[in-house]
Protein backbone atom coordinates (compact mmCIF):
# COMPACT_ATOMS: atom_id res chain seq x y z
CA UNK A 1 0.00 0.00 0.00
CA UNK A 2 1.31 3.64 -1.11
CA UNK A 3 2.06 5.22 2.09
CA UNK A 4 -0.10 8.23 1.72
CA UNK A 5 -2.35 10.57 4.25
CA UNK A 6 -4.01 14.07 4.73
CA UNK A 7 -2.22 15.04 1.22
CA UNK A 8 0.82 14.12 2.69
CA UNK A 9 2.80 11.43 0.48
CA UNK A 10 5.85 9.36 2.64
CA UNK A 11 9.51 8.75 1.33
CA UNK A 12 11.30 5.83 2.65
CA UNK A 13 13.35 2.79 1.36
CA UNK A 14 10.17 1.41 0.45
CA UNK A 15 8.95 4.42 -1.69
CA UNK A 16 10.77 6.99 -2.99
CA UNK A 17 10.37 10.42 -4.42
CA UNK A 18 14.42 11.58 -3.61
CA UNK A 19 16.85 8.77 -3.47
CA UNK A 20 18.90 9.68 -0.25
CA UNK A 21 16.70 10.45 2.45
CA UNK A 22 13.50 9.94 4.49
CA UNK A 23 10.65 12.27 4.86
CA UNK A 24 7.25 14.01 3.58
CA UNK A 25 6.17 15.47 0.88
CA UNK A 26 2.76 17.39 -0.11
CA UNK A 27 2.83 17.74 -3.97
CA UNK A 28 0.96 19.95 -5.54
CA UNK A 29 -0.63 20.74 -9.44
CA UNK A 30 2.19 21.70 -11.48
CA UNK A 31 5.13 20.85 -9.32
CA UNK A 32 4.33 22.74 -6.37
CA UNK A 33 6.58 20.57 -3.81
CA UNK A 34 6.75 20.94 0.25
CA UNK A 35 9.46 18.48 1.45
CA UNK A 36 10.07 17.90 5.39
CA UNK A 37 13.45 15.86 6.24
CA UNK A 38 13.25 15.58 10.04
CA UNK A 39 16.55 13.59 10.38
CA UNK A 40 18.24 16.73 8.45
CA UNK A 41 16.35 19.25 10.39
CA UNK A 42 14.94 20.99 6.83
CA UNK A 43 12.64 21.91 4.82
CA UNK A 44 12.26 22.66 1.65
CA UNK A 45 9.45 24.44 -0.73
CA UNK A 46 9.60 24.90 -4.69
CA UNK A 47 7.12 26.37 -6.95
CA UNK A 48 6.68 26.22 -10.21
CA UNK A 49 4.82 26.08 -13.13
CA UNK A 50 5.32 22.45 -15.25
CA UNK A 51 1.75 22.01 -16.22
CA UNK A 52 2.59 21.99 -20.18
CA UNK A 53 5.65 20.34 -19.48
CA UNK A 54 4.80 16.84 -18.31
CA UNK A 55 8.43 15.46 -18.24
CA UNK A 56 9.37 18.30 -16.54
CA UNK A 57 7.18 17.06 -13.12
CA UNK A 58 10.27 15.50 -11.59
CA UNK A 59 12.70 18.36 -11.70
CA UNK A 60 11.65 19.64 -8.34
CA UNK A 61 12.94 15.96 -7.36
CA UNK A 62 15.84 16.15 -9.19
CA UNK A 63 17.03 19.29 -7.86
CA UNK A 64 16.78 18.24 -3.77
CA UNK A 65 18.50 14.99 -4.86
CA UNK A 66 21.49 16.90 -6.95
CA UNK A 67 21.82 20.11 -5.14
CA UNK A 68 19.90 20.38 -1.85
CA UNK A 69 20.37 17.38 0.21
CA UNK A 70 24.18 17.42 -0.99
CA UNK A 71 24.27 20.86 0.40
CA UNK A 72 22.96 20.26 4.00
CA UNK A 73 24.83 16.35 4.06
CA UNK A 74 27.55 16.41 6.85
CA UNK A 75 29.98 15.72 3.92
CA UNK A 76 29.30 18.86 2.69
CA UNK A 77 29.92 20.85 6.01
CA UNK A 78 33.25 22.68 6.15
CA UNK A 79 35.79 20.23 8.34
CA UNK A 80 36.31 22.14 11.96
CA UNK A 81 39.75 24.00 12.50
CA UNK A 82 41.52 23.58 15.66
CA UNK A 83 42.03 27.21 17.80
Amino acid sequence: QYPYGFYWHLTNAKHRHVRTADGYFALGQGGQVIGVFPALDLIVVITSQNWAMPGLTSMPFALIDDYILPAVSTSAQPAATGG
